[in-house]
């Protein structure tokens, strides 16, 4: 199905199981915790409110950080 679009990138909500790289969205702590493995490169959402990083992993905030955010996901993203 991807052959018949002309796309740099496909975002893909959901599958949380999936080995593939990720940005996790949180609005708590709890979520973080529950959800970070090895595949989560960025953690975004309410969470940003309240932290800029979270041990070793950047936290996103959607208006002040997207084109940072934009150049991490072109960096990890996964040659179709």
């Amino acid at each position: 199905m991807l052959q018949q679009f002309s796309t740099d990138f496909v975002l893909v909500e959901g599958m949380k199981s999936e080995k593939i790289p990720k940005i996790l969205c949180a609005k708590e702590m709890s979520e973080i915790e529950q959800l970070q493995n090895e595949y989560v490169f960025a953690i975004s959402g309410i969470i940003a409110n309240q932290c800029s990083q979270i041990n070793t992993q950047p936290v996103f905030h959607y208006k002040r950080d997207i084109e940072k955010l934009a150049d991490l996901v072109e960096e990890k993203a996964l040659l179709l």
